[in-house]
């Protein structure tokens, strides 16, 4: 999501456009005259600026220049109700991205923005992004977020809770963070997949166990928490551990000391634990599920991954990244890939994230007969569901318009019915009058 200047003289219009942007995930400040629109610019540096042609004072193309000198690469675009040729060609020039005349469509606005933004966002532009941390780049700002609070827990011992969805790159995380400890290479990093193992079974993987502790138990076995002594243990899809077990892990993260199975010696160890899952711990906290004293003890520091939807703009550079991989390791001919291929690519939710575009990626790579991978070698199965998904969303777009046609056709009716009286059309309506208000900024009824 980007950060939005939205700069209009008409409060209804600067605050409509706000509101629809800022539920599309954006954050938006907004001003009224170019001259505010300068003072916000510079402490808000926004990254996309939309502003009305004609203002008092400076207008629109006048605020382009100044903008631009100050931060050359932000993208401006230009609206107005009074257009002609001359402007548009004037702000092309000047370097706007984009020309749109009032009234306009919120949807078809907020659409273009996403596309902007999208194309303004190429594979070089990780080249300088990258925070050295690991190697990890990306131009999404809660990525970055996440990569400096990983980069700062590394150098510590606190217990470190990655959050994200299957595929994100909890596990990549989680080594970076090990490998960019003091002395990483000369302590264990020992990783544990909570979630494909039985309750007994996990307990040994976890403590070991003594000879005789159970049937089948021929010799005494070290446990992950003894073999990562001194480094990292790795605790995947931690929300997965059944609740006597997490008593036993409570414990070790408190008072650093355990026994194995079936054994009564007291083992001390300074294991420095990351977990992570894909799981609502909060949830499960308040169902019972999971214990909260555990969570509050796990999630010391943090990290959230955000899902590979919520940062298409990271597509091109990953796309980019991935196939450089490959052709180290692998004889193949892809090297690049089209503007095209990677604006499909960004339209796609991707509901594996980056495990499903690397394999995607690797797949196109290895059967591609050209240097430069095209919409030609898209995998059929990936086609057929954007195509569904595009379907779904098309659906799903008309009816959230009807319904906003709907809810204004009422308002203004209840507000003609009551002789503007916006007390009467909130009761006429059953809704706070608040709630009538926003909706009709929302909307632009309000004079």
């Amino acid at each position: 999501m980007a950060k939005i200047l939205v700069v209009d003289d008409q409060e209804s219009i600067r605050e409509s456009l706000s509101d629809a942007l800022s539920d599309s995930g954006h954050s938006v400040s907004m001003a009224q005259d170019g001259l505010e629109a300068v003072k916000v610019f510079n402490s808000a540096n926004p990254e996309l600026v939309i502003s009305d042609l004609r203002m008092p004072g400076m207008d629109g193309l006048e605020l382009l220049k100044t903008l631009k000198n100050i931060k050359p690469d932000v993208i401006f675009i230009l609206m107005t109700a009074y257009g002609t040729v001359d402007s548009a060609v004037a702000a092309i020039k000047q370097g706007a991205e984009d020309y749109i005349m009032k009234p306009f469509d919120l949807f078809e606005m907020e659409r273009r923005i996403a596309r902007i933004i999208a194309e303004k966002t190429p594979a070089d532009a990780f080249k300088n992004m990258t925070n050295g941390f690991e190697g990890f780049i990306s131009v999404n700002e809660k990525m970055r977020k996440a990569y400096e609070l990983a980069k700062k827990a590394a150098s510590g011992k606190a217990t470190v809770l990655i959050r994200g969805e299957s595929g994100t790159g909890k596990e990549g995380i989680a080594k970076a963070i090990h490998f960019n400890s003091g002395d990483a290479d000369k302590k264990p990093f020992i990783k544990l997949n909570c979630a494909a193992l039985a309750e007994g079974v996990l307990e040994s993987e976890l403590f070991g166990h003594e000879k005789g502790a159970y049937t089948g138990a021929f010799a005494m076995r070290k446990g992950k928490f003894e073999l990562a002594d001194g480094g990292t243990l790795f605790l995947d899809e931690v929300g997965d551990i059944p609740l006597t077990t997490q008593v036993k892990l409570l414990r070790v993260i408190q008072e650093k000391e355990f026994e194995r199975v079936g054994g009564n010696e007291t083992l001390k160890v300074e294991t420095r634990i990351v977990a992570a899952t894909n799981r609502n711990l909060e949830d499960m906290c308040v169902r019972g599920l999971f214990r909260e004293d555990l969570f509050y003890r796990l999630n010391v520091i943090p990290v959230y991954l955000p899902p590979l939807r919520e940062r298409r703009e990271d597509i091109p550079g990953l796309v980019e990244y991935f196939l450089k991989t490959y052709k180290t390791v692998e004889d193949i001919k892809a090297s690049s890939a089209t503007p095209a291929l990677l604006n499909e690519l960004k339209n796609y939710d991707w509901p594996g994230n980056i495990r499903e575009l690397m394999n995607v990626v690797e797949r196109m790579a290895v059967l591609a007969s050209s240097p430069v991978l095209d919409l030609s070698d898209m995998p059929p199965e990936l086609k057929l569901r954007m195509n569904f998904n595009t379907m779904i969303s098309s659906s799903a777009s008309g009816l959230i318009e009807k319904s906003i046609e709907f809810e204004k056709e009422l308002i203004e009716k209840a507000l003609s019915e009551c002789g503007g009286s916006q007390v009467d059309a909130a009761k006429k309506l059953h809704m706070d009058r608040s709630t009538l208000r926003y909706r009709m900024k929302k909307y632009g009824l309000l004079p």
